[in-house]
């Protein structure tokens, strides 16, 4: 319990041995900003005042939303949160921040579960000690906690740190490996460590939370009625359960999987943060979106790319790929505050598949790998003999597309690129086979060994592997069918802080791979902005919504029980009748209707005077797009299906709004006397016995004029008629609302609805603005 004295100092109060006064320089909220957080800003010279009050803000908000760190009375409280931050955006800063304000806070214990090689654990590690441990006398860790051969010695080590009066914070960083949870476990099954954190909080940090924590057994577990849990699942489970009072703090980029597992799994967070990058963070708007042209579709030959085991010899996009980087690394480094041509560290990262194992049928990372030494020995040899044609050819694309940058006051010379090359980028240059097994025991990578590396590797660079000054990546890897949206992100390497050199970047893929890159990029821009303005519980009422174009599967799927249903915003959809909300629907569109009369109205019927009949004859209102929302959050939906087919409606125009200010209504027919008649179903809803009722059609044709004779169809108008109508629009593919008064046909077999007349939507969605909303579906939405 942290209390504060008559001085305005506080206690951090210890439930195990005197408190002891602290010196509190901040606080905010109900977080105390103390010494621990003021030491590690003082190692964050780096960053902007403007990024490190961004850090401290969102660490506070984050701790905020956790268990608190101290209890009076033995208690039992967890939560689990999730924290959104871009791919190499600063996630082990954020935690790193968040452990610091924790020491600040009382909390005694931080585990951090990071990586599944025990590099990327190592690399963790480095960075706990360098920004916490070593300056910090109140830090501590103990990364031999998870050795099962350190068990004992970990348990009195911390039983010492638990009981000793200085109250350090102790971090026990963990393999995500279910052996080294088990025995992580074990330690707080200790009943003196249990004893001791019986009033006390733990913080659980999971990196990379949507990698192997998630249960893989939940879509069987569905189907089949079964239980199982995947290993790695059920060791955080039963970590989780040893620590009556704690916080699991999901730490990833790809929040999908953590975001649709079903609400009651205990991984299913309960609140999140996002977290701002810095200044100089390049991530998906940059690279597919920017002003530089970076991102460009590998060549093809024959069926490559993606296949690469019919290549008997290096690709041609490979090896100008390779004299393209070793270009733009000294003209990097002669762009950067005039530095001398070859003074600057710059790396290429080739990323062809996940095979490690040559065969006679099948091509691995080992082909690409002595492809490229021998591609470097070539080349040089080839400039010794004084041989430039190839680095001509790539220097003069070069300089076509960063010329007109001005980024140099003066482009350099192509003469000046080859010395420099010559001189200095074939001594300083290695090429590197990044496959299982390499630097396993935690060692760090050799960046500091030459000053250009090429790494060739296919599953350890897809995630948590930082690459150093990567400016050139080629990746002809992809899918043979949808890809996993998650699983390609994280592929993403060349995001990151590069906004010293991002001109000098350049990116490879083939084209399916782009078109999925920029659907992704998307659909994180959009996910990004609704849970900057919603809380998690709005998202899981609103059916756990997230967009996702067609061809890309939002995560794996075997993690997720609840059934997904896909909404595609594109062409026509319209609203049943629904019963038995008809009144109340019918009164919300006639005030719609008054109210909008004093926008321009305009007449919409056929050109000729003998086709202008009342049943084609439509009034038409162009209005802000912000008014049709106000009227939809009103509709009255009657059945799961129609509830999330409203709220998806509403969820794109949201995002419309952006990209266009107005919309256009159409009240068909709306001088006609009797209204139009539909036959109506009555079925039952099979997901929780409901009755929903449906027309099997509301649109009345489509309009064709091709063969003379015209037929003045629903679904072409505006879109189809000018020239045909009475009036030209100035229709410039916005979103269409048709207002259409329908009666239930006679022959309606439903009694509660039959004869009823009721006013209903239609929908006609931006053919260059089509999307698709992926949702939970489940019973009460």
């Amino acid at each position: 319990m942290i209390t504060q004295n008559k001085d305005g100092s506080w206690n951090n109060g210890s439930c195990f041995g005197p408190t002891k006064t602290i010196k509190i320089l901040k606080r905010e909220n109900d977080i105390l900003h103390g010494e621990s957080i003021e030491i590690l800003k003082q190692r964050l010279g780096f960053l902007s005042k403007e990024e490190e009050n961004n850090l401290i803000t969102s660490s506070t908000n984050i701790l905020e939303k956790c268990v608190d760190s101290s209890f009076s009375n033995i208690s039992k409280e967890d939560n689990t949160g999730l924290v959104i931050g871009k791919i190499q955006s600063g996630k082990t800063l954020s935690f790193t921040a968040l452990i610091a304000l924790a020491r600040d806070n009382g909390y005694r214990i931080v585990i951090v579960i990071s990586g599944r090689t025990n590099m990327l654990l190592g690399q963790t590690n480095k960075r706990l000690i360098e920004d916490l441990v070593s300056k910090d006398r109140n830090i501590s860790i103990e990364r031999n906690a998870s050795d099962p051969k350190q068990k004992s010695v970990s348990i009195k080590a911390i039983t010492r740190k638990l009981k000793s009066k200085n109250d350090k914070l102790i971090i026990l960083p963990v393999l995500k490996h279910q052996g080294r949870l088990l025995t992580l476990k074990k330690i707080f099954k200790n009943q003196t460590i249990k004893d001791l954190l019986s009033m006390k909080s733990v913080l659980i940090i999971d990196d990379e939370a949507d990698q192997a924590s998630l249960n893989t057994e939940a879509r069987n577990n569905a189907k089949y009625g079964l239980s199982n849990k995947s290993a790695i699942y059920s060791s955080i489970i039963n970590l989780r359960y040893e620590l009556p009072n704690h916080s699991f703090i999901q730490y990833t980029a790809t929040p999908q999987g953590p975001l649709l597992i079903n609400s009651l799994e205990l991984l299913s967070p309960d609140w999140h943060v996002l977290l701002t990058p810095g200044r100089k963070y390049t991530g998906g708007n940059d690279f597919f979106n920017g002003e530089y042209d970076i991102v460009k579709s590998i060549k093809i030959e024959g069926n490559y790319p993606p296949e690469i085991d019919n290549l008997t010899s290096p690709p041609e996009s490979l090896v100008s790929s390779i004299i393209e980087f070793m270009i733009l690394a000294v003209l990097m480094g002669d762009s950067i505050k005039d530095k001398k041509i070859y003074n600057n560290r710059a790396t290429m990262l080739i990323h062809p598949t996940w095979r490690v194992a040559e065969t006679d049928e099948a091509k691995s990372i080992e082909s690409f790998y002595d492809w490229t030494e021998n591609i470097l020995e070539m080349y040089e040899e080839e400039l010794e003999d004084g041989e430039f044609s190839m680095f001509e050819k790539e220097y003069r694309i070069i300089k076509e597309r960063l010329e007109p940058k001005n980024i140099f006051k003066k482009f350099p010379s192509f003469e000046n690129v080859i010395i420099a090359i010559k001189e200095n980028a074939f001594d300083d240059i290695k090429v590197h086979k990044v496959v299982g097994g390499m630097l396993e025991k935690g060692e760090e990578f050799p960046w500091d060994s030459c000053s250009f590396h090429i790494l060739v590797g296919g599953q350890l660079l897809d995630r948590g592997f930082t690459v150093e000054n990567l400016i050139m990546t080629y990746m002809p890897r992809d899918s043979k069918g949808s890809n996993q949206s998650d699983t390609i992100e994280q592929r993403c390497r060349f995001y990151g802080y590069r906004g010293d050199y991002l001109p000098f970047c350049r990116v490879y893929l083939n084209k399916n791979l782009i078109n999925d890159y920029q659907s992704y990029n998307e659909f994180e821009n959009e996910l990004g902005d609704y849970l900057s303005k919603h809380s998690l519980d709005e998202f899981y009422k609103n059916g756990s919504r997230i967009l996702m174009n067609k061809g890309l599967i939002p995560t794996n799927m075997s993690r997720i029980s609840d059934k997904i249903i896909s909404s595609h915003m594109k062409g026509s959809q319209y609203f049943h009748p629904q019963f038995p909300y008809l009144d109340e629907n019918n009164s919300l569109i006639s005030l719609f209707i008054e109210n909008i009369k004093n926008h321009n109205q305009y007449i919409l019927k056929p050109k000729k005077k003998e086709d202008q009949k009342k049943n084609v004859t439509h009034r038409v209102t162009k209005i802000p797009i912000d008014k049709i929302i106000e009227m939809l959050i009103h509709f009255e939906t009657n059945n799961m299906f129609e509830k999330l087919k409203l709220k998806d409606i509403l969820r794109y125009i949201d995002k419309l709004k952006d990209k266009s200010e107005e919309c256009w209504i159409i009240e068909i027919a709306y001088e006609k006397e009797t209204p139009r008649t539909r036959t109506v179903i009555k079925t039952e809803e099979p997901t929780n016995g409901t009755n929903q009722f449906t027309m099997q059609a509301l649109f009345a044709g489509d309009t064709k004029f091709d063969t003379g004779e015209i037929y003045f169809g629903d679904t072409g108008l505006l879109r189809k008629t000018n020239n045909i109508s009475s009036n030209d629009f100035d229709y410039n593919d916005e979103l269409i609302i048709q207002i259409h008064k329908i009666k239930a046909a006679q022959k309606t077999e439903a009694k509660e609805i039959k004869n009823k007349i009721f006013s209903t939507l239609g929908f006609f969605f931006p053919e260059n603005f089509q999307l698709r909303y992926m949702s939970k579906l489940k019973n009460e939405i």
